[in-house]
């Protein structure tokens, strides 16, 4: 510490170190005196190399360069890889050959297992009450051409189709075809509403209230109607609104006009 700090020591009272002593004290002279000129030296080669103990104890690291933060690298070493990858595999899709990629295999959905067409096959036989209070059987009706209908008050082709039906009805002889009307799933009070309302008539009309023949012969939509000839077999099947020259074909198709 004494080598740093000679050098904030005045001038004048370091130069008057070796007078100052030998007045004072006569017998520490020689002492003072060499301590003097050694301390005057090493001031001497302090101040020639110039090492300045402020400066040494003062100084400080240069500040860090500025360098960018890893997020920010981040984000711009994706992006790129990203394009490299992209441009990669458009190469590779597109160089080498011109053929078209082969198409991967596609699987089909499993579908519903399908009941087995009644077209040309024995009507199911059934038992229904009708709205008359009387159990009807399909089987009384063998030897005629039996139009058998399923419908529903609520359904709009039917609602468009009675009309039809009913005048078709009223042009059979006792022993011609025969239209029988399959309500499915309406009470008996609905349906004599409905027919009071519109003047419907002289159409032989069943209740499948617990849908047993609606389920019997797989009806999907409504109204269908099963043509079935004087022999009990299933001839066709229509789907939608009937009209009264589709019902007459129906029955020259089913061997009865």
């Amino acid at each position: 510490m004494t080598a740093y700090s000679i050098p904030h020591v005045g001038r004048g009272v370091r130069d008057a170190f070796p007078t100052l002593i030998p007045r004072l004290n006569p017998t520490l002279a020689p002492s003072f005196t060499n301590a003097a000129k050694s301390t005057t030296l090493r001031a001497s080669v302090v101040q020639r190399i110039d090492l300045k103990p402020s400066v040494m104890t003062d100084k400080q690291p240069p500040p860090p360069a500025n360098r960018p933060a890893p997020i920010l690298i981040l984000f711009v070493i994706f992006p790129i890889l990203g394009i490299i990858i992209a441009l990669s595999l458009a190469l590779t899709e597109g160089g080498g050959s011109n053929a078209p990629a082969t198409p991967l295999p596609v699987t089909s959905p499993p579908l519903a297992t399908a009941r087995p067409s009644l077209i040309n096959q024995p009507a199911p036989n059934f038992s229904l009450p009708g709205l008359d209070g009387e159990t009807y059987r399909l089987s009384n009706d063998r030897g005629r051409v039996v139009f058998l209908n399923f419908w529903a008050t609520w359904c709009e082709p039917c609602q468009r189709e009675l009309p039809t039906f009913e005048q078709f009805m009223s042009e059979q002889p006792s022993d011609g075809a025969i239209i029988v009307a399959v309500n499915v799933g309406e009470p008996a009070d609905a349906i004599r509403t409905y027919y009071e309302q519109y003047k419907i008539s002289g159409l032989l009309t069943l209740l499948d209230s617990e849908l047993a023949a609606y389920t019997e012969y797989d009806v999907q939509v409504m109204p269908t109607t099963f043509i079935i000839d004087a022999g009990g077999v299933v001839r066709a099947k229509h789907l939608g609104e009937l009209h009264r020259e589709e019902l007459l074909a129906y029955v020259e198709q089913a061997g009865q006009g």
